[in-house]
């Protein structure tokens, strides 16, 4: 019958019900037709009927518990040996994912630092947003496929899965419809393939490859003002150090310009110094010479007679019209 989500009755519950509702019951749940209910005419014979077929409903969800479970410690076993088995297997597949999720999120944390740091462009970490979401609903749509081969049709976690559309192909039927014989495929006709997860991937993918080309377009135009920025920075520091180098040149010449007019008038200054004592040297004090006229004198001429006559420098100047010479001799005489 189509008693198996009913509760069952025990001998209790039957016995107090009446007549009619035994029938009703039987009928309705255990497939009895109005022929065999007319049939059994006793009360008692009712209550036995209900409760042989209550039991046998009762014999049947034992039944099937009993294969559930043995079917789930089959599986448990299974699992728990494929577990021993595979565990190399297991580990290094785990080793990979962690490596992969590694790889994955330094490169997502340079491709950051290396969009907002160095090239500040937000257009860029937008994209970058946008990627890891696709990556993100990649991952559900491959969890999901994967879950789906494992969960039943009235699962409850069918809902956490990803809202794939359905696609089916069915091949027996296009071999069908190709050999002329269309809608006469057959039992095989009922079963296809859906390939909506696969346009969904690959709807992803098409649209993670656009957004990374146009990031890279992006990076790309910020790098390309990044560095003409650097340019103009450079020739702007380039032109500062000239200017200073070419201030400091300045004020080199000028300084070297002020130490040889002060060399040159120093040495003009020494010239004029030693001409100054030359001509001290050749140009005696008068009072020096009037101090030394009783003392200083030269023999001249002899007269007729053979006296000598004294001549002092101003006789001899005044006789000669000339200065008076100049001698070691008669210097030192003065000095004497």
């Amino acid at each position: 019958g189509n008693s198996g989500n009913v509760e069952t009755l025990s001998m209790g519950d039957i016995s107090e019900m009446r007549v009619r509702d035994i029938k009703r019951r039987l009928s309705r749940q255990h497939g009895y037709g109005s022929d065999e209910l007319s049939k059994i005419l006793d009360k008692r014979e009712l209550i036995q009927s209900l409760s042989y077929e209550e039991h046998k409903v009762e014999q049947q969800k034992i039944e099937r518990k009993k294969r559930i479970r043995w079917k789930r410690s089959i599986i448990v076993a299974l699992i728990c040996v494929l577990v021993v088995i595979l565990r190399p297997l297991l580990s290094h597949a785990w080793e990979v994912l962690s490596v992969n999720c590694v790889v994955y999120t330094d490169k997502k944390r340079y491709e950051f630092t290396k969009c907002v740091m160095e090239y500040q462009s937000y257009k860029g970490c937008f994209g970058i947003f946008l990627m890891m979401a696709i990556d993100l609903l990649k991952l559900w749509l491959t969890i999901s496929v994967l879950a789906s081969w494992i969960l039943s049709s009235s699962s409850n976690y069918r809902t956490y899965l990803f809202p794939m559309p359905s696609l089916p192909i069915r091949p027996a039927q296009m071999l069908a419809a190709a050999s002329g014989n269309a809608g006469k495929a057959g039992p095989l006709g009922d079963y296809g393939i859906n390939v909506g997860p696969m346009v969904v991937t690959w709807a992803l993918r098409f649209l993670h490859g656009k957004i990374e080309s146009w990031m890279g377009r992006v990076l790309v135009k910020a790098h390309k003002r990044q560095r003409k920025e650097v340019r103009r920075a450079a020739k702007k520091k380039e032109k500062q150090q000239e200017k200073m180098v070419a201030e400091e040149e300045k004020k080199a010449r000028k300084a070297g310009r002020k130490a040889r007019r002060a060399a040159r008038a120093a040495e003009a200054e020494q010239q004029q110094n030693q001409q100054d004592t030359k001509e001290d040297d050749n140009h005696p004090h008068p009072d020096d010479d009037d101090n030394n006229t009783t003392t200083t004198t030269t023999t001249n001429t002899q007269p007729a007679n053979g006296t000598t006559i004294p001549m002092t420098t101003k006789t001899f100047a005044a006789a000669t019209d000339q200065p008076p010479p100049y001698s070691e001799t008669s210097g030192m005489d003065e000095l004497d």
